[in-house]
């Protein structure tokens, strides 16, 4: 239940329309039962061969009870009968009827209305804050997560929240009041066959309650192995290529017949025993019905009650049973609900553990140096038979970056230089030790603040399905066409970009697909110089790139790079020979620091990573 009232929560808002809603809902319902206790009039016309003799005196006096519109109704048919005849009163009866269910029809239109409202509501409220939690996560979180997972928690996991809770919210507030309404009817014709019919309506319900339970873990399930199969095709559709060139086809494809039958099996398993609740339920309710026939033709017989009234009695017990069957039927739809609402709150719930402190200050200019004190980090990975272990990346580091220096870090893959890049941009804590920036630690300036002062190239740039425009202007709403241009010219991509189909305009495709891995860079490249940030961390810009490519990247980095003070990360070291200082990592320790003269000189670890690239 605590999931449901969760996911409740995000209907709170919107619980100004739940009067009108309840208000409609009584009303179609009381319109919808006196659409039944129209029968009785209808049987005697038909039916019974008897015609009143007199009329009360006197119209009946209002009262709130149901004795009182019995009285007021029979008053007046009564009285058509004698003055005007058996037809003239069919006709009143029949337009009361078609007034009475075309109100009931209006009224439950309106209620189904204000439920569609409040549902897609709730529903962007929660995709919102799901999509709000998604952006707020560490850097490292995705890199453990799967994204097919992720999507499916986000789009599936919510319409299933949307159809299996949200959607129920209009039985859960309908189907009582729907039973009252009724129940009040029966017990005032006969309190009696009441009674004796409810007896039996409690074994429906609780073999559905049995059915239900045994829900939740087939529903489990199927969402979880959808998930991974979302995950698969994601992976398919970013390697492509590869599956091709390794002729993988079919490798993938059994992985996949796999998860798929696995979805089928469990998907079966829930369908069939959610569907057998609705024939037993079905079966149930008309045995009822039977007994109670048999109860009540009996009660006929002995004349306490009279026939007409055991007919609309039987007609409206069988709109008692509906109600009843939705509240059962409620309590299975819940069972998948819950399991959804279970897998957005598994993300909802997660709590980045990057956040800025309470005290946090803002730093609006970036003005002394980079202090990296006894740094220590380590990966958590997990192993199936070991369980969770952790893999050691950086050993304590030291190092200052001073305002305006090019730093590069150097050495074999696997040696924590991207790691200490994204410390220092804050995507993940260090475990021991602490980055400084302007004498501050880095927690104690606000994140936003942080990372306005720094821009990331990274080896595969990374673009959007968007113009050539907006992806060199993303996140900077302000930007004209003239200073897009200008930060186009600078990283060397303006010439390509004019000679493009639209210009500016141009749709690069999916990951910018549409470009060359050169012209994808430069664009990354221009996205960092419209910034203009103060710290600039180049994460091996150039290494997937061909010569001629590399070059004219290369020009643009020196350009991005004037002035600024910048972190560099590079395997091929003939891009970092004009560095003000070259640090060398290896196994997540710094052993050697200098330029590169002083370095080659040393005849140490950077001297032969040198003479390998050489050769």
């Amino acid at each position: 239940m605590k999931v449901i009232w969760r996911l409740m929560g995000f209907m709170r808002p919107f619980r100004s329309f739940v009067p009108f809603y309840i208000l409609v809902s009584i009303l179609a319902i009381i319109f919808g039962a006196i659409n039944f206790t129209l029968l009785a009039p209808l049987l005697k016309i038909l039916f019974l061969d008897e015609t009143p003799t007199k009329i009360a005196v006197a119209v009946p006096t209002f009262s709130w009870s149901l004795t009182y519109f019995e009285d007021i109704f029979n008053y007046y048919f009564y009285k058509i009968i004698i003055e005007e005849g058996k037809m003239e009163a069919l006709y009143f009866v029949c337009k009361v009827l078609v007034l009475t269910v075309f109100l009931s029809n209006i009224f439950r239109y309106l209620a189904l209305f204000i439920v569609n409202t409040v549902r897609l509501k709730a529903t962007v409220k929660l995709q919102n804050q799901l999509f709000k939690n998604i952006l707020s996560l560490n850097v490292g979180y995705f890199s453990q997560e799967r994204k097919g997972d992720l999507m499916s928690r986000f789009s599936n996991d919510a319409r299933e929240v949307e159809v299996w809770v949200y959607n129920e919210f209009k039985v859960l507030i309908r189907a009582p009041l729907t039973f009252i309404v009724y129940f009040i009817l029966l017990v005032y014709w006969s309190w009696e066959l009441t009674l004796f019919a409810f007896i039996f309506l409690p074994i429906s319900g609780g073999i559905i309650a049995l059915i239900s339970r045994k829900l939740r873990k087939s529903s489990d399930i199927s969402q979880t192995v959808l998930g991974d199969m979302l995950s698969m095709l994601d992976e398919l559709l970013s390697g492509i290529k590869i599956v091709s060139a390794f002729n993988a086809q079919n490798f993938i494809l059994s992985r996949f017949e796999k998860l798929n039958e696995l979805y089928r099996s469990s998907r079966t398993s829930y369908d069939n025993k959610r569907d057998i609740s609705a024939p037993i339920s079905e079966f149930l309710g008309v045995a009822t019905i039977a007994v109670l026939l048999l109860y009540g033709g009996n009660m006929v017989l002995t004349e306490q009650i009279t026939a007409g009234t055991f007919l609309v009695y039987i007609a409206v017990f069988s709109q008692i049973i509906p109600p009843i069957k939705d509240m059962s039927t409620l309590i299975t739809n819940l069972q998948r609900g819950i399991i959804a609402g279970k897998r957005v709150f598994e993300v909802l719930d997660i709590q980045t553990s990057i956040n800025d402190l309470p005290d946090a200050k803002e730093l609006k200019q970036f003005s002394d140096k980079i202090e990296i004190k006894d740094l220590h980090f380590s990966y958590k990975i997990s192993k199936e038979e070991e369980g969770i272990t952790e893999k050691k990346v950086l050993d304590g580091i030291n190092l200052t970056i001073n305002k305006g220096e090019i730093v590069a870090l150097v050495g074999m893959s696997g040696g924590g230089k991207s790691t200490l890049a994204d410390l220092a941009a804050r995507f993940y804590e260090p475990q021991q030790g602490e980055i400084l920036l302007d004498n501050r630690s880095l927690n104690e300036w606000t994140l936003y603040s942080l990372r306005s002062q720094m821009g990331i190239v990274t080896q595969e740039a990374i673009l959007f399905n968007d113009t050539i425009f907006n992806n060199i202007a993303f996140g900077i709403e302000t930007a004209t066409q003239e200073e897009v241009e200008k930060a186009a010219k600078i990283a060397n991509a303006h010439d390509f970009i004019i000679n493009s189909e639209e210009g500016y305009q141009t749709n690069i495709g999916d990951r910018g697909s549409k470009l060359s891995g050169g012209q994808r860079q430069r664009i990354s490249i221009a996205r960092a110089v419209l910034k203009n940030p103060a710290i600039l961390i180049l994460d091996e810009a150039t290494s997937a790139l061909d010569s001629e490519s590399e070059q004219l990247v290369q020009e643009a980095l020196y350009k991005l790079m004037e002035g600024r003070t910048t972190l560099v990360i590079a395997h091929r070291l003939s891009t970092i020979q004009h560095a003000d200082k070259i640090v060398v990592i290896n196994e997540g320790q710094v052993v050697e620091i200098g330029t590169h003269q002083n370095l080659i000189e040393k005849q140490g670890v950077y001297s032969k990573l040198v003479e390998m690239q050489m050769m």
